[in-house]
């Protein structure tokens, strides 16, 4: 190279200042609004279901002009120090003083952000660390200016819709109360942060707008898809089991439990099918590579009967038949009140091969217009 010649690197600097920006599929620049910080992704950490709703969250906030800094839901339950019970300015000032200690990357995130999006997801429930780390940070990242949302959740203070202890009330209403958005999934959440005094939205589950996405869901081998809650306890999972065998359930078709994740399924998953397969022993232990099998599974379901929340969110999004139990909280009815869905059905305990045995002979299948409604009501968490 000559000396007189301009260096590489420079002639590079300078055709890439007379291209275009880069440009998100909206065609506006990306980064462009400024910096969003990503609280609770859950889209490497459980199942298909957690991937869909955290990358809808991802996807929108970059479409909408964010550079996103993400911190997952493992980092947000346990490394974010110890949470208070408490929630006096000089008690969340020491709080933030605690994350800049022991995590000082979510500190400077925090401090730096145009805004913060929290997913609520599985979390805002009940009194112990988990939510007490999210409700702490939304209120440090409120009491230094932020702007936050609190998205695509469910909240019950005391773990359903009746109030919770007074302290726990009053957590979780200072906490909140200075948030610039507040998206429930399901109606009980919503009269929950009405007695709280706190404004905000009702959605629904993220999953759906991230589905309606996907360029095309496979078809799969039709199946009876079956799915075990979270919460359940191992003879619980047996329980389910003998209760569809009485219930009669079609052994002659293929039957699968479904499981799988981006990164790792959910860790109760094996031990679940595990003891459903003694009792069922032609069960098939499915764990597919993709969001996308894993909704084809769905949606080509001869019925998915699970005790799976977002089974039923899944099936609700591409209207397969299906049978659903209640979960831990109210969410499961409250979610099916609000589509028009029946009640929950309890698939152990005195009598509920009965109750297996006319809801698989009559299963819920969204219609065309339930199906898009859910799909809409998904979009009102991602208006960033």
């Amino acid at each position: 190279m000559l000396l007189t010649e301009e260096p590489m690197f420079l002639r590079y600097l300078r055709r890439l200042q007379k291209k275009k920006e880069v440009r998100s599929p909206n065609g506006q620049p990306f980064g462009r609004r400024g910096q969003a910080v990503f609280i609770n992704n859950t889209a490497a950490s459980y199942h298909w279901g957690c991937y869909a709703t955290s990358m809808a969250i991802y996807e929108a906030l970059i479409n909408a002009g964010y550079s996103v800094v993400s911190f997952d839901v493992e980092t947000t339950h346990l490394g974010f120090g110890s949470a208070p019970e408490t929630c006096t300015p000089e008690v969340i000032a020491a709080y933030g003083e605690q994350l800049a200690s022991v995590n000082p990357m979510a500190y400077r995130a925090i401090s730096d952000s145009d805004l913060v999006v929290v997913n609520g997801e599985g979390t805002i429930h009940r009194f112990h660390q988990g939510p007490r780390a999210l409700l702490s940070t939304i209120k440090f990242a409120t009491s230094i200016g932020k702007r936050v949302h609190l998205i695509n959740h469910s909240c019950y203070p005391s773990g359903g819709g009746d109030p919770a202890a007074p302290h726990v009330e009053e957590f979780y209403r200072e906490c909140l109360k200075d948030a610039e958005r507040l998206v429930v999934r399901d109606t009980v959440s919503s009269l929950n942060l009405d007695r709280l005094g706190l404004p905000h939205s009702v959605g629904f589950d993220c999953l759906p707008a991230f589905v309606s996405g996907l360029q095309q869901i496979p078809s799969m081998e039709a199946s009876i898809v079956i799915g075990a809650a979270s919460w359940w306890e191992p003879h619980r999972a047996a329980s389910f089991a003998k209760n569809l065998l009485e219930a009669g359930i079609d052994r002659n078709r293929r039957i699968i439990f479904l499981s799988g994740g981006f990164k790792r399924g959910p860790e109760e998953d094996p031990v679940h099918f595990a003891n459903m397969k003694e009792v069922i022993p032609e069960m098939e232990f499915i764990n597919p590579p993709s969001l996308g099998e894993w909704m084809g599974w769905i949606k080509s379901a001869e019925i998915v009967v699970t005790g799976r929340f977002h089974h039923f969110i899944a099936a609700a999004a591409v209207s397969a038949p299906i049978v659903y139990s209640p979960g831990n909280t109210p969410k499961m009815d409250a979610v099916a009140e609000m589509i028009g869905a029946p009640p929950c059905v309890e698939t152990t305990g005195e009598g509920a091969h009965v109750r297996l045995r006319e809801a698989i002979a009559s299963p819920f299948r969204t219609s065309a217009d339930q199906a898009q409604w859910v799909r809409k009501r998904a979009l009102e968490n991602l208006q960033f």
